[in-house]
């Protein structure tokens, strides 16, 4: 488990046979992204499939916004993917309003 800097927020990496999860529980802001991006970085050095799961997170800023992008575009420079999961109405409504939406495979939102 990687505590983020933020005591607001809790991530976790996960080793799997097809690459990385990433569970973020908690505000995703500002004060966590240091500790969000080089857990995504990590996942990245793992190698394939980086999966992001927002079922738990309560809140999602800019930057938060801006490390997941970075974070695909740093997977694809690898031949990696990221992916999000259990994204919830709130984080939907982020992504689609910032025009990001379609970036990311697999967004299963939950109600």
């Amino acid at each position: 488990m990687t505590m983020a800097e933020s005591r607001f927020v809790d991530i976790q990496r996960t080793i799997t046979s097809a690459g990385t999860v990433v569970s973020v529980r908690g505000e995703l802001d500002v004060h966590a992204c240091p500790q969000f991006r080089r857990t995504l970085i990590a996942g990245v050095v793992t190698g394939g499939v980086i999966e992001v799961d927002l079922s738990e997170v309560t809140f999602v800023d800019s930057a938060a916004l801006s490390a997941l992008v970075d974070g695909r575009t740093i997977a694809a420079q690898y031949r990696g993917e990221l992916r999000l999961s259990a994204v919830g109405p709130t984080v939907a409504r982020l992504l689609s309003a910032a025009g990001v939406d379609g970036l990311f495979p697999s967004q299963a939102v939950v109600a």
